[in-house]
């Protein structure tokens, strides 16, 4: 059974994802075709993708990879915790900047610590 009878359309070739992580990315990041296929294979290893070799779409053969239930279960859990850490991401700036602030005033003199 193919990954396009199990999941249809979930499977994405590495030089499409690379494109599109690209293109999504606003031409930040570039990821080149050769890391795509070890970064994958640590998360395959563990059970969150599945994969299958089959041809693109010039015919050259091309390996196809789509998440498991337990990668669909663990990217919902750590796109729960990217939302926590970007919620307090601007609180850390204000404390450091608070901090820093402080820290400036202390050493011109214009703030004493009191003992």
């Amino acid at each position: 059974m193919s990954s396009q009878e199990l999941h249809p359309g979930a499977e994405l070739s590495c030089s499409l994802h690379a494109e599109f992580t690209h293109q999504t990315s606003e031409d930040v990041l570039h990821v080149e075709e050769g890391a795509l296929y070890p970064a994958l294979h640590h998360p395959e290893l563990r059970g969150l993708l599945a994969s299958e070799w089959g041809a693109s779409a010039n015919d050259r053969r091309a390996k196809y990879y789509w998440l498991t239930a337990a990668g669909r279960k663990r990217l919902a859990t750590e796109a729960e915790h990217w939302i926590d850490m970007s919620a307090i991401a601007p609180l850390t700036s204000v404390v450091m900047g608070t901090a820093k602030m402080l820290e400036d005033s202390v050493s011109s003199g214009n703030l004493r610590y009191r003992s």
